[in-house]
C-alpha cells in the first residue's frame, strides 16, 4: 500500500511533469499485471436533456482497451455503480501516457447519447511502485468531471489497484468478448400482461456487466451487444465459467428474475491460449429458472484473444 507521500504524487502530478521514460527504464524487462478500477459514484452530473432527467454511464478507457459501465436508470445527477473493471497493464511498456481516462455518458433512448465530460487518472506512479512491491493502490477519491467547453460539469468516485502478475504461474492474458444476440421464448410473470422488458446481467470471475434493457420486447428480444471480459489462464481459480442472468425490468415494482445461463469456456481459453485466437460460435443456450424450469433461451457467442 503506498504511503501518504507516494500517494500525493500519484494524485496531483500534472500531465506534462511526467517524464517520458529513461535509458535505464526502457532497458528493464517489462512487467505485466492487472490494473482494477473500482468506479464508485458519481456526483453533481449536468445533462443536456431538456426534460432533466438522465441517465449516466462510464466508458472507462486505458491503452487502447475500453470498457463500459451499466447504465445508471433515472439516477439523476447522482448515480452509484459500484463496478469493478479489469485491464492489462505493462510497465514500462511502449509509450510513457500511462492514463486512466473515463468518459461520463448519458444515455438516450431517442438519439445520440449526450457527452457529459471525462476524468483523467494517471498512474505511473501507481504502476512503479507496485511492480516493485507486487501491488499498489489509490483508494477510492472523487476526480473532476471537465466538460467539452473545459468547466467542471461533476465528479466521479473511483479507485485504481495494481497487481503485478506472478510470472512463475505462466499466465496467459486476453480479452473475452461475449455476444449477446437474442432471445426467444423468454418466459415472466406480469400481473397486468404487459410485454416483458428483459435485459441481461453477465458475470466472470466477478467482472460484471448489464445489458441494455429491450423494452416491450416481449419473450423474443434483441440485444446484439458485445461486452468485454479480461481473462487469464490458467488464473487462481478453476472455475472458467460465464453466467448470464435474465431479468424482466419493472419500473413501479422490483424486477422479476426469469432463470440463469452458464457458459463453461476453459476449453476455449486453452485453445485460445494456444492458438491465439478461439471462437465458440453463436448458438441458443437454455434459460433455466429455480427448480429447473425451463424460461427460453439465449443467443450467444463467444470469442477470446490472447494478448501478447
Amino acid at each position: 500500500m503506498l504511503t501518504t507521500r507516494q500517494r500525493l504524487l500519484i494524485y496531483i502530478t500534472p500531465p506534462h511533469l511526467h517524464n517520458p521514460p529513461s535509458l535505464s527504464e526502457r532497458n528493464k524487462a517489462m512487467a505485466i499485471g492487472i490494473l482494477e478500477v473500482n468506479l464508485v459514484n458519481g456526483k453533481g452530473f449536468r445533462g443536456k436533456d431538456i426534460l432533466g432527467g438522465i441517465d449516466p454511464y462510464v466508458l472507462i478507457q486505458y491503452k487502447g482497451q475500453e470498457q463500459k459501465s451499466s447504465v445508471a436508470k433515472n439516477a439523476s445527477e447522482s448515480p452509484v455503480w459500484n463496478e469493478k473493471f479489469k485491464f492489462q497493464a505493462e510497465y514500462p511498456g511502449s509509450g510513457g501516457d500511462y492514463k486512466i481516462i473515463l468518459k461520463v455518458m448519458d444515455k438516450d433512448t431517442f438519439s445520440a447519447d449526450d457527452f457529459i465530460g471525462q476524468a483523467t487518472i494517471y498512474i505511473k506512479d501507481l504502476l512503479a511502485f507496485g511492480v516493485e512491491n507486487g501491488k499498489s493502490e489509490i483508494w477510492p477519491q472523487k476526480y473532476s468531471v471537465v466538460g467539452a467547453n473545459l468547466k467542471y460539469n461533476g465528479e466521479i468516485k473511483v479507485g485504481v489497484s495494481f497487481t503485478l502478475e506472478d510470472r512463475g504461474k505462466a499466465m496467459a492474458m486476453g480479452m473475452l468478448e461475449v455476444h449477446l444476440i437474442s432471445g426467444k421464448g423468454l418466459q415472466a410473470h406480469d400481473p397486468l400482461n404487459k410485454p416483458i422488458d428483459p435485459y441481461v446481467e453477465i458475470n466472470y470471475k466477478g467482472q460484471e456487466r448489464m445489458s441494455k434493457v429491450a423494452k416491450n420486447a416481449g419473450p423474443d428480444p434483441v440485444w446484439n451487444e458485445k461486452f468485454k471480459f479480461l481473462a487469464e489462464y490458467p488464473g487462481s481459480g478453476g472455475d472458467f465459467l460465464i453466467l448470464f442472468k435474465v431479468m424482466d425490468h419493472d419500473v413501479i415494482d422490483g424486477d422479476d428474475y426469469i432463470g440463469d445461463v452458464s457458459i463453461d469456456v476453459k476449453d476455449l481459453l486453452v485453445e485460445g491460449v494456444r492458438k491465439g485466437w478461439s471462437e465458440l460460435p453463436p448458438r441458443m443456450y437454455q434459460v433455466i429458472a429455480h427448480k429447473l424450469y425451463f424460461k427460453g433461451e439465449i443467443e450467444v457467442g463467444v470469442s477470446f484473444k490472447r494478448q501478447g
